[in-house]
């Protein structure tokens, strides 16, 4: 009987020595995508800046908000203007968006800027500038960027230490299955 007890805490003990680890799987990414969240008091300009100097292409541009005081009756005119640009207006796909806010008596411009060459971007910061647009200072500001394949967990990590980046993230391809 001792025999069999002390075979079946050896069979025990080998089957946990010997069994794998559990294996650790990375998420998968898409080369050379990566997401930064930025502040909401950044200045847009100095945010531009320092990813044209790192030749980073800036692909999309969300919760970048604006107010302009301008009357109710000025929003289609407004939308007119903000549809001419080919960084807002992508056909079959994106439009200007804004609207009257009647309590604060302004309109709020919650468009995307997609595409943002120098060309772009040098056309926004003027328009921002000379069109008085006012800087909401939305918390939700994020920049979808192109950078080297390769490079995507070292800017990850990288950008963090800019004053203006809130997080950084890899684009995560989701394993999802349909039963």
């Amino acid at each position: 009987m001792k025999n069999h007890f002390a075979f079946i805490i050896l069979l025990a003990a080998l089957f946990v020595t010997c069994s794998k680890d559990p294996e650790i799987k990375e998420n998968k990414f898409v080369p050379g995508d990566l997401i930064v969240g930025i502040k909401a008091d950044a200045d847009l300009k100095t945010v531009l800046d320092v990813f044209n100097q790192l030749n980073f292409e800036i692909k999309q541009m969300q919760g970048f908000y604006y107010s302009i005081n301008l009357p109710a009756d000025s929003l289609s005119t407004l939308l007119n203007y903000l549809n001419s640009k080919p960084y807002i207006n992508i056909p079959d796909a994106w439009k200007a968006y804004a609207f009257y806010v009647p309590s604060e008596k302004v309109i709020k411009i919650c468009s995307g800027f997609f595409n943002m060459s120098k060309i772009a971007q040098y056309d926004l910061l003027n328009t921002i500038q000379q069109k008085h647009w006012i800087d909401r200072h939305e918390d939700y500001k994020y920049i979808f960027l192109k950078i080297p394949v390769g490079t995507e967990r070292y800017w990850e990590n990288e950008l963090l230490k800019y004053p203006f980046i809130k997080w950084s993230e890899l684009n995560v391809l989701s394993s999802v299955s349909i039963d």
